[in-house]
């Protein structure tokens, strides 16, 4: 999952804090090994909307520059807390998390456990030295996807309402 957020050059440097076209020419990489055949993996590019027309923007822009890709709106969270946002739980599930199998890529490049993650304040890798697999397959994320049963387990989760 891609967390771009903004496809206009001016909203997206005031938010990422880096320039869109820097951001474009990677996912543009990507998109293109994905296309043709040499990147078997589902790539998701995602806005947290914000209720305006900025959101069908964001997926009109979207599904035309990036047709393999999936793109999606989601709903804002409170980023484990970090975020003053209204969230759909009060307290955290008792429940494992489906996030435990992905990568959060940060725009700088840290790797987080979690795309709820926003300030990388639970990071376990650095993409910008590390391959993805020794990051994914760090001894902690691999016990967390194959002995945690609920994200109460799990230090960075406990406080996580997201489903």
């Amino acid at each position: 999952m891609i967390s771009l957020n903004e496809c206009e050059p001016g909203p997206y440097q005031a938010l990422m804090k880096i320039p869109l076209a820097r951001t474009l020419d990677r996912v543009d990489i990507l998109h293109r090994l994905k296309a043709a055949g040499e990147f078997p993996h589902k790539v998701i590019i995602n806005r947290v909307m914000d209720g305006t027309a900025a959101d069908h923007e964001f997926d009109r822009w979207g599904r035309a520059r990036y047709p393999a890709f999936e793109i999606t709106v989601s709903v804002r969270k409170d980023w484990n807390g970090q975020v003053a946002a209204d969230t759909t739980l009060a307290t955290p599930p008792d429940l494992p998390c489906k996030r435990w199998f992905d990568l959060s890529i940060m725009a700088t490049g840290k790797t987080t456990i979690c795309c709820m993650d926003g300030r990388g304040e639970w990071a376990i890798g650095d993409a910008n030295t590390q391959h993805l697999l020794e990051i994914y397959n760090a001894p902690e994320q691999r016990r967390i996807r194959t002995q945690a049963r609920s994200r109460l387990e799990v230090t960075a989760c406990r406080t996580c309402t997201h489903l």
